[in-house]
C-alpha cells in the first residue's frame, strides 16, 4: 500500500492546466466494458466500483462516473479525498474526520500495519471472523479496488519530468518506471479494449501493453490523457467519442449498451416511484379527479418500458434478483389495480392502495441496489424455463398476497360489501399462484440439484404462506371465520409474505444462498410489531359494525 503513496505523490502526474471546458462525463460512461461477466457501461462500471469503496452512487456533489473519470486520468486530485467508507474503527488507527468517509491516504496508511493480519483473514471462514475483522477486510478491498483504479491509465499518463512523457513513451525515471510496470503487472479491473479471443473478449490497458497488443485505442487514450493534462477537454471529448464509436463497432452488444447507458442515467425507476405516489395523493385527497388514475397510468407504462429493457439488456426474465422481485411485484400490482379500475370506475379507494403499495416496494427496493442494478444471474440461477415460470408465479402470487392484506385492511377500516368480494377473489388468486409457483419451484430444484422438495428455508416459507391461505380460507368458506375474523386473518398475511421474501434470507443457511441478505432484521421485526398492532387495532376498531 505504501508503494501507492510513493507511485503517486512521490512521483506523480503533471500538474493539469486551467480548463478550456468540460469533460463529456455521458461519452466516457458508455465506453463498453468486461466485468463481473458480462459486457456493460463505464457508467454501470463506474457506478459499481464506487459503491464499494463508497457505499453510494453519488457521494458529495460527485458521481460515480465523474470520481473514476478523475481518479483514472488524474489519481493525485482524488486520492486526498474523502472516499472510502469505513463504519467501525475498532483496528484501525484513523485520524478524526468528523464522519465515516476517509481518503485513500487515510486508509493506506492505517492499512500498512496490518498486512499480515489481512493476509491471515482473507484465508480464514468469514462466518468464523467478527464484526472488526470483516469490517477490515471490508476497508481492504475498497483500498484494493481504488489501487487498480489509480493505475488504470498509468501507462498513458503524462508524467513529471522533461517533457511530461507517459510510460509508453519513456517518460519517467528508472525507479519511477519500475514502479509504475510493477502496478500494472497485475492491474485486470477496468477492460475495456477489445480483443479476437472469444473467451477473453475485452482486456485491459496494461493487459494490452503487457501482451504487446496493437491497437490504435492505446494511442488515443494518450492522447486523451495529454487532453485531460492540458486542460483541453475539447479535445478530451473528442478522443472519448472516438474511442467509444471504435469500441462499439467491435462490440456486437452496441445496442444493448445504448439501452442501458440510458436506463442507468434516466434511473426510471425513480420517476415511476414519484409518479405512484402522486397518483395515490390525488386519489386520496380527490378520488373523483380523474388525472389520479392517468397519472398512475403514465406511471405504469413508464414501469412496463423500464421493466422490458432490464429484461432486454440482460436477456432474461427481469425476476432473477431480490431487487427485481421487487420491481416486478410493484408492477403486478399496479396491474391489478388499473384492471379493477377500468371493470369498475367506482374502485379509486383500491387504486389508491395499490399506487401506495407499489409505491412501498419501488422505495425498499432501492436498499438492495449495489450500485450496478442490472446483475448477472450466479449459474443455478441462470438455467432452464421452469425457474423463470417458478420465479415469475411466486412474485405473482406474493404480490397478491398484499393487495389480499391491504384489502383486508380497508374493509376492517370501513366496511363495504365491494371490498368484501375483493378480499375472497384476491386470497383466491393468491393462493393459486403460490401453491401452483411452488410446485414449479419443485420440479426446478429436481432439475437443479437432484430432488425435489429439501425443507430449504425458502421451500418452508413458500410453504408457509400456502398453508395460511388454505387455513384463512377453508375457515371463512366452512363458517369458523366470521367476516371480522376472516379480514383480520388476511391482513395478517403480509407478515407471512415478509418473512418468506425477505425473512429466511437472514438465516444464511440452504441452498438458497443467493439470496441471502443482511441489516434488515430490525426492520423487519419493526414491520412485524406494526403490523400486528395496527390489525388488532382495526380489528376493535369497527366491532359493531363488521360482523
Amino acid at each position: 500500500m505504501i508503494r501507492i503513496i510513493l507511485f503517486i505523490l512521490c512521483f506523480g502526474f503533471a500538474i493539469p492546466t486551467m480548463a478550456q471546458d468540460k469533460p463529456d462525463y455521458q461519452s466516457f460512461g458508455s465506453w463498453p466494458v468486461l466485468h463481473d461477466g458480462r459486457i456493460k457501461t463505464m457508467e454501470s462500471f463506474a457506478r459499481y466500483v464506487f459503491y464499494k469503496i463508497s457505499g453510494e452512487t453519488t457521494l458529495n456533489d460527485t458521481s460515480a462516473i465523474e470520481w473514476l473519470t478523475n481518479t483514472t486520468f488524474d489519481p493525485a486530485s482524488t486520492i486526498s479525498k474523502p472516499f472510502i467508507k469505513i463504519n467501525k474503527q475498532t483496528i484501525l488507527d484513523l485520524p478524526d474526520r468528523g464522519g465515516k468517509y476517509y481518503s485513500m491516504n487515510d486508509v493506506m496508511v492505517a492499512l500498512q500495519p496490518h498486512q499480515e493480519l489481512i493476509a491471515n483473514l482473507e484465508l480464514a471462514d468469514p462466518s468464523k471472523l467478527s464484526s472488526s475483522q470483516l469490517e477490515l477486510l471490508n476497508v481492504y478491498v475498497a483500498a484494493s479496488i481504488y489501487n487498480q483504479i489509480i493505475q488504470s491509465f498509468s501507462a498513458v499518463l503524462p508524467l513529471q519530468g522533461q517533457d511530461d512523457l507517459s510510460y509508453l513513451d519513456g517518460g519517467g525515471v528508472s525507479a519511477q518506471r519500475d514502479l509504475i510496470a510493477e502496478g500494472g503487472r497485475e492491474n485486470i479491473l477496468l477492460k475495456f479494449i477489445p480483443t479476437d479471443n472469444p473467451s477473453m473478449p475485452m482486456i485491459s490497458l496494461w493487459q494490452a501493453v503487457n501482451s504487446d497488443l496493437q491497437t490504435p485505442i492505446i494511442s488515443d487514450l494518450e492522447n486523451m490523457a495529454v487532453a485531460w493534462n492540458e486542460g483541453d477537454y475539447v479535445t478530451w471529448n473528442d478522443q472519448s467519442n472516438e474511442i467509444g464509436n471504435a469500441v462499439q463497432i467491435e462490440n456486437t452488444s452496441s445496442t444493448k449498451l445504448d439501452l442501458e447507458h440510458i436506463y442507468v442515467t434516466a434511473q426510471p425507476m425513480i420517476w415511476v416511484m414519484a409518479l405512484y405516489l402522486m397518483s395515490a395523493v390525488i386519489l386520496f385527497v380527490k378520488p373523483q379527479w380523474i388525472m389520479g388514475q392517468y397519472i398512475a397510468l403514465a406511471g405504469f407504462i413508464i414501469h412496463a418500458i423500464a421493466l422490458g429493457a432490464r429484461s432486454y439488456i440482460l436477456s432474461r426474465p427481469p425476476t432473477g434478483t431480490l431487487y427485481e422481485t421487487l420491481l416486478f411485484g410493484a408492477f403486478i400490482i399496479m396491474m391489478v389495480g388499473l384492471g379493477v379500475i377500468y371493470k369498475r370506475r367506482y374502485q379509486t379507494l383500491f387504486l389508491g392502495v395499490c399506487a401506495v403499495a407499489s409505491t412501498c416496494l419501488l422505495f425498499i427496493s432501492r436498499g438492495f441496489i449495489e450500485g450496478d442494478s442490472l446483475n448477472v444471474l450466479v449459474a443455478v440461477l441462470n438455467t432452464n424455463f421452469w425457474l423463470s415460470t417458478h420465479v415469475t408465479c411466486i412474485i405473482f402470487g406474493y404480490s397478491f398476497c398484499v393487495l389480499a392484506s391491504l384489502t383486508a385492511h380497508i374493509y376492517l377500516l370501513k366496511p363495504q360489501d365491494n371490498f368484501r368480494k375483493l378480499m375472497m377473489i384476491l386470497a383466491i388468486c393468491a393462493l393459486l399462484f403460490t401453491s401452483v409457483g411452488t410446485l414449479l419451484g419443485g420440479i426446478w430444484a429436481d432439475q437443479s440439484w437432484g430432488r425435489f422438495w429439501g425443507w430449504d428455508p425458502k421451500e418452508n416459507g413458500a410453504l408457509l404462506i400456502v398453508l395460511w391461505l388454505i387455513w384463512v380460507l377453508h375457515g371463512r368458506l366452512s363458517g369458523h371465520f366470521k367476516l371480522r375474523g376472516f379480514a383480520t386473518a388476511l391482513a395478517l398475511t403480509n407478515i407471512m409474505v415478509a418473512l418468506t421474501w425477505f425473512g429466511v434470507n437472514l438465516l444464511g443457511v440452504g441452498l438458497h444462498s443467493y439470496g441471502f441478505i443482511s441489516g434488515i432484521a430490525y426492520g423487519l421485526g419493526g414491520f412485524i410489531i406494526a403490523q400486528i398492532t395496527v390489525v388488532v387495532g382495526l380489528y376493535f376498531y369497527n366491532w359493531k359494525n363488521v360482523p
